[in-house]
């Protein structure tokens, strides 16, 4: 093997290109600043003087590397990504707080669903806010390009089993990339901690969107015709058994949700009979309540919480179960199957009144959903029962989200107070 040095700084070699005995092929080696070994790879040229030039220039480069903050060997990303996961898992699997089961499952999915295929190889200190912004290009048109080739189904676990449904076509929301978004600033900050990244050259993640806009909530009048008119669907004697109950399920299911406050899916639909149950206030009155996230998959220690229903849910509940409910023993799912599975959404059924009324959009465009019952829940009773009550209630730990997206009251609410 033949070398030759090709650049000197205080008379030492920093930049040497050799040859193998083996091989026509030429190599480069370089050592840095404060590197106490030397870096080598294929020159790939088998023109000498080439090499040369090629083995000063990456002296010069990972110099230069060095100055501006840089490590000379950058920790890949999909490596930090799954370090992170992992760490995550262990935090997870030793109760840490925080650190459920449901989220390392849904941070696993972004990470393999958007964040590996596009950062991948890329050293974690080398993202820069350019590659941030073209990340967002790269996920705002993702399933649009995905769709494009045909791929127009998604998979992913849950409970468990795999899920397989089709891709909504249209860009990711705000609150979706914002969402998102924030286990990627995870990866980054872990990256930081481990030493693997500096601050200076920690990356900024952007969200979309601008400013925050609340969500859509139901009027007081929109909500007396859609309580009313949900109890009547099953007038139709010629209904069958079990459309009749899942008529039923479904008006029991807006009520629920308008008046308590809690989220709609996994939160509601985890509740059993036996989660309704009876507390002592301070003077020793009973107090009937709902135990929510008593038995949810996933959910971190100490994050059940009582909740107090508004206006007549009780007498509702009561009438249900003791009149209408083909599943009614304590350890009984609430809202179920017509065979006493829980059941997995009510998403397409409330669509579909929704549609049957007429009431699918606010008088902004913006589309109701099931959620609008958790806003109008806040809006409705903001004024009577004061930001923080209606904040613990819905789950809230301070009042910031609930005045951010859920307040919808306007001077029309507070009309005593300025006439």
């Amino acid at each position: 093997m033949g070398s030759e040095a090709v650049h000197f700084v205080n008379g030492k070699p920093v930049a040497v290109v050799y040859d193998m005995a083996h091989t026509k092929a030429l190599y480069i080696r370089v050592k840095n600043s404060g590197q106490k070994g030397w870096k080598s790879k294929a020159a790939g040229t088998s023109n000498h003087d080439e090499a040369k030039n090629r083995a000063i220039a990456w002296y010069f480069e990972r110099e230069g590397d060095l100055k501006a903050g840089f490590q000379l060997k950058s920790k890949q990303f999909k490596d930090v990504a799954e370090a992170f996961l992992d760490n995550y898992k262990s935090n997870m699997d030793a109760g840490l707080p925080k650190h459920s089961a449901t989220a390392y499952a849904e941070k696993k999915a972004l990470i393999h669903r958007y964040f590996l295929p596009f950062f991948g190889d890329m050293g974690i200190d080398r993202v820069g806010k350019a590659g941030i912004e073209d990340y967002i290009k790269f996920r705002m048109t993702f399933w649009e390009k995905r769709i494009g080739a045909g791929d127009d189904f998604i998979e992913y676990e849950r409970g468990g089993r795999t899920i397989k449904r089709r891709v909504k076509e249209g860009k990711p929301s705000a609150a979706t990339i914002k969402r998102e978004n924030a286990t990627l600033k995870q990866i980054f900050d872990y990256a930081q901690d481990q030493g693997w990244l500096t601050l200076a050259h920690k990356p900024k993640v952007m969200d979309i969107g601008g400013r925050s806009e609340k969500r859509p909530a139901f009027t007081r009048k929109q909500m007396q015709l859609i309580l009313g008119k949900s109890w009547q669907r099953k007038s139709d004697k010629k209904l069958a058994r079990t459309v009749v109950h899942y008529r039923d399920q479904l008006a029991l299911y807006i009520a629920f949700l308008y008046y308590t406050g809690i989220r709609p899916g996994e939160e509601a639909n985890a509740i059993k009979w036996k989660h309704l149950q009876t507390d002592l206030d301070e003077a020793n009155n009973e107090v009937r309540m709902i135990v929510v996230n008593a038995e949810r998959a996933g959910k971190t220690k100490g994050s059940a919480r009582k909740v107090i229903p508004k206006g007549g849910l009780w007498t509702v509940l009561d009438y249900y179960r003791a009149k209408q409910a083909l599943f009614c023993m304590d350890d009984d799912y609430i809202f179920c199957t017509y065979e006493g599975d829980k059941i997995h959404s009510m998403k397409k059924a409330f669509s579909r009144y929704m549609d049957e009324l007429g009431v699918t959009h606010d008088a902004y465009g913006k589309p109701y959903s099931l959620y609008s019952l958790r806003h109008s829940y806040a809006t409705h009773n903001i004024k009577e029962l004061g930001a923080w009550i209606i904040a613990k209630n819905m789950g809230h730990s301070d009042v910031k989200m609930l005045e951010k997206h859920y307040a919808h009251d306007t001077p029309v609410d507070h009309h005593d107070k300025l006439s």
